[in-house]
């Protein structure tokens, strides 16, 4: 058996479960009470919040606590748009990438019904940003950017420091935001926060619990609340706070980036092996971008001798659990628009398959999911000859 979907959710990292029974045990008064008890809940939400600002080398005041990635999208994208409108400024703009996650996309989609105007930048067949059209599409009217850093689908890695300091020399007060869901904790502990006004991760990507996620926000921007409550996390998002969602994240993320270099050693090491077990085999397949340009946790394969469901279903039987693109767009069972955004090889986007790897698989793993796709070719060829 194996697990490679960690882009859609990874397992609970041992040192949360070893906490988590623990710390909801002493912790469970509300952090804004004036008591004791809740005193004691905000000083370990407070402690949460320190540790994750020191990793990301930003000012506690400027983190704040989610429920998810696309709830914190939602607040920066939405937030933003919603002050520029209240002081009547010009700015009505937004430009996103071709490849964003939909936790982007469809704010700027409804950013478009609210008479904002959408430009969407292309990618080469690597999946790699047209800096070009970028620039030119800055205009005196944009007034966000929000660019994936490494897309959830294919794995490419924006180089986004330099794209935003690039943005800024055209327009300085842009809203850079960046998705870093599958960046921080696994391949880069933070941004240039000189170039990028804000970025926000999902807890469950680096072994948090699900329903935990923050944002980074630059201090001189300004959002407008999309919810109206008791002013937790300065009114960007009311409601009681979740204390001990908080700390697990943030004991996650530490121990993610405390071992970043070691983890990304690993991973490669998996996704080197198998695409060689593949070749071994004799298997038919090609990637969908280089590797040169992907992050080692994610492999976007393709193989044209059967198409992506039937596979993943055959393996899932045999106890390997994959996905052929983003758990979002396997919802809604759509064609993945990630892959057809490359514009090549657009007559296999029917056969393509995420293999997203974690720090918890084993080689014996990557060699066993290897060997049962080897079976399958080998059946598939047998059928059809």
């Amino acid at each position: 058996m194996g697990y490679f979907d960690h882009c859609a959710s990874t397992p609970l990292s041992k040192i949360v479960l070893e906490s988590w029974v623990s710390i909801y045990e002493e912790y469970y008064a509300n952090p804004s009470s004036p008591h004791a008890a809740g005193e004691k809940c905000n000083q370990l939400l407070c402690e949460a919040r320190n540790t994750i600002s020191e990793i990301l080398q930003c000012s506690p005041g400027s983190l704040y606590f989610t429920s998810s990635a696309t709830e914190a999208a939602n607040i920066l994208i939405q937030g933003r748009s919603a002050f520029l409108n209240q002081i009547k400024s010009t700015d009505n703009e937004i430009i996103i990438s071709t490849i964003e996650h939909s936790a982007v996309k469809e704010p700027a989609r409804f950013l478009s019904k609210k008479g904002w105007n959408v430009k969407e930048i292309s990618v080469d067949i690597n999946g790699l940003i047209n800096i070009k059209q970028l620039l030119d599409s800055v205009s005196d009217n944009t007034g966000i950017v929000s660019l994936i850093a490494v897309n959830n689908e294919i794995g490419v890695v924006q180089d986004i420091n330099y794209l935003a300091s690039r943005i800024k020399e055209k327009k300085p007060s842009v809203f850079i935001i960046t998705d870093a869901s599958q960046a921080l904790g696994k391949t880069i502990k933070t941004f240039d926060l000189e170039k990028v006004d804000a970025f926000f991760v999902s807890g469950q990507k680096i072994g948090a619990p699900r329903g935990t996620g923050f944002f980074y926000l630059n201090p001189q921007i300004r959002l407008s609340p999309l919810l109206y409550g008791g002013g937790q996390e300065s009114g960007y998002r009311p409601g009681t706070n979740d204390v001990v969602g908080a700390k697990m994240l943030s004991l996650a993320f530490e121990q993610r980036c405390y071992n970043i270099e070691s983890n990304i050693k690993y991973v490669k090491r998996l996704n080197t092996l198998l695409i060689q077990c593949l070749k071994n085999q004799g298997v038919e397949f090609f990637l969908s971008i280089d590797p040169k340009n992907s992050s080692p946790y994610i492999l976007s394969i393709v193989f044209p001798f059967i198409r992506s469901n039937h596979l993943i279903k055959l393996l899932s039987e045999q106890g390997h659990y994959l996905s052929g693109k983003s758990a979002c767009s396997s919802a809604c069972q759509v064609e993945s628009p990630i892959f057809l955004a490359l514009k090549n090889h657009q007559e296999y986007t029917g056969n393509v398959v995420r293999i997203s790897f974690g720090i918890e698989n084993s080689i014996k793993e990557v060699e066993d999911l290897a060997m049962s796709i080897a079976s399958i070719y080998k059946s598939a060829c047998c059928t059809n000859a």
